[in-house]
Order: structure tokens, then sequence, then C-alpha cells
């Protein structure tokens, strides 16, 4: 009886060590996909040369860049500290 416990004591410790590294590493990705996205939509306005055909295809892509991550770190923990600008 006495080790059924501890075993699931210790197996709750785990996954909550799983949970917080999956947290930190989404986040961690979410930042880097913002960041991304912002560098997109930058370039396809200030880059110089581009054709204004080639300038819309630009930002739409930027536009279109979809935050996967955020949306995951989002959903999976909703009272996450990272209430940043999802969705964009």
């Amino acid at each position: 009886m006495r080790t059924y416990y501890r075993d699931r004591f210790q197996r709750a410790q785990v996954e909550r060590m799983v949970e917080k590294s999956y947290e930190k590493y989404l986040t961690a990705e979410c930042k880097n996909q913002e960041i991304y996205k912002r560098q997109l939509e930058r370039n396809a306005r200030d880059r110089k040369g581009l054709t204004p055909e080639n300038r819309e295809r630009q930002l739409k892509k930027a536009a279109e860049f979809e935050l996967t991550r955020c949306s995951e770190l989002h959903g999976l923990f909703p009272n996450s500290h990272r209430g940043g600008g999802w969705g964009r």
C-alpha cells in the first residue's frame, strides 16, 4: 500500500515537470513565431525594389502566417502568463 501511494506521488511530480517543460517550450516557440511574423510584415513593408504585386503577395503571406504554437499554448495552458497577441 505504501509503495502504491509513493509511486502515484512520484508519477504526479514527473507529470507536472513534463507539463511545465512543455509549457516553457511552447512559450519560447510562440515568441519565435511572433518575431518571425513581425519580420515578414516589416520586410514586406520596408523592402526596397518590390513591385506592388510582390509587396501585396508578401503582405498576404505575413497576414496568413499562423501562430500555431501560440494557439497550442493557449489551448493547453489557458492560464499561462504569456497572454500576448495570439491569433494576429
